[in-house]
């Protein structure tokens, strides 16, 4: 008798047990009663939030900004991705892909370990030319490039090798993410749209402009995103936008370019600063702001750059007009930009 009682008694606290601490109904896979450890299920409509991120390639190269990077809410699979540098987390897809065409349009040194270097990370191709007819071979680093030319540059990523040779490779072009079916092109003076201009919706906004941009009458060389101006300083103010900034200078006769200084460029708190010129000598490399000059001729004529009087300098005989205005990319440049600096070319 002892033995049949202890047994009734395990089986009635195991019954209260039960009862107390697991669901006794389920309706669609969740407890309508008791205590649950877990949730089974979501409710209709609900899905867990995970943040959209930015990625870089460092396994391999790319080819061209288009494959440099991606955005992805988990690892992207395969070898050698990393976080973007300076990237953040997003709630939605859209703000992801805004910040991705603003970190594939950032060049910044190779040596700057914050910043995501393109070309660090690309594909290096050799650029010759042919000694004779003054044409140029791009071919992957260490490609045999044929007979008869001559090494200009070696291990450039193809964008550069493209500017350098004057040769329209594809990887000049960037599709962007965050506005579909707009195109934009590297330029020595930056990224240029091959349609209207182009806002991308990144915090902040970067305005891409159309590739003769005009405006207030006079013509614009294209517009760099990244860079400041060197040069005597007209006047100066704050709290305006580039598009305001640019119009400034237009109206003002003296007015030679314009940089605007992002809002917390320098300092958190710091205004957006405009910058009116009354002289410009050379773009001053800089994610800090977005600078624009104008063209000597109101548009479509020869821009400063442009080494436009190198006839008179034998020192640039056989030296393509971009290489004058690109520090060591031609045995010749030094002297051929110091003839331009004498004829008042540049």
């Amino acid at each position: 008798m002892r033995s049949a009682s202890l047994t009734i008694k395990v089986l009635l606290f195991s019954l209260i047990m039960v009862l107390l601490f697991f669901p006794t109904s389920f309706t669609q896979g969740q407890a309508t009663s008791g205590t649950s450890l877990w949730p089974t299920t979501f409710a209709a409509g609900e899905t867990a939030q995970r943040p959209w991120s930015v990625w870089r390639r460092r396994a391999g190269c790319a080819g061209s900004r288009n494959d440099w990077m991606t955005v992805s809410q988990d690892y992207p699979g395969g070898l050698g991705w990393l976080p973007a540098q300076a990237s953040h987390s997003h709630p939605t897809f859209a703000a992801a892909m805004a910040e991705l065409d603003m970190l594939r349009l950032t060049d910044c040194p190779a040596e700057t370990p914050a910043c995501n270097s393109f070309r660090n990370d690309c594909c290096k191709m050799d650029v010759f030319q042919n000694p004779s007819t003054k044409a140029f071979t791009v071919v992957n680093a260490g490609d045999n490039p044929g007979p008869g030319v001559i090494l200009v540059r070696s291990r450039l990523c193809c964008e550069d090798a493209a500017l350098l040779s004057g040769i329209a490779l594809p990887c000049l072009d960037l599709k962007l993410a965050s506005v579909p079916g707009a195109i934009v092109r590297k330029t020595h003076s930056g990224f240029v749209s091959l349609a209207g201009p182009i806002t991308i919706p990144s915090t902040p906004p970067i305005v891409i402009p159309s590739l003769s941009p005009t405006g207030g009458g006079g013509g614009w060389r294209p517009i760099n995103n990244q860079a400041g101006l060197t040069g005597e300083r007209l006047t100066s103010y704050r709290g305006t936008t580039a598009e305001q900034c640019q119009a400034d200078c237009a109206k003002n006769p003296q007015c030679k370019g314009y940089t605007l200084i992002r809002a917390g460029a320098y300092n958190p708190n710091d205004p957006p600063m405009c910058y009116l010129m009354s002289s410009v000598k050379d773009y001053a490399p800089s994610p800090c702001c977005i600078s624009g000059i104008k063209s000597e001729s109101g548009g479509g004529g020869r821009s400063s750059n442009d080494c436009g009087c190198k006839d008179r300098c034998p020192e640039c005989e056989g030296v393509m007009s971009l290489l004058c205005v690109i520090n060591d990319m031609h045995p010749k440049a030094q002297a051929c930009r110091q003839c331009m600096q004498r004829n008042g070319c540049r």
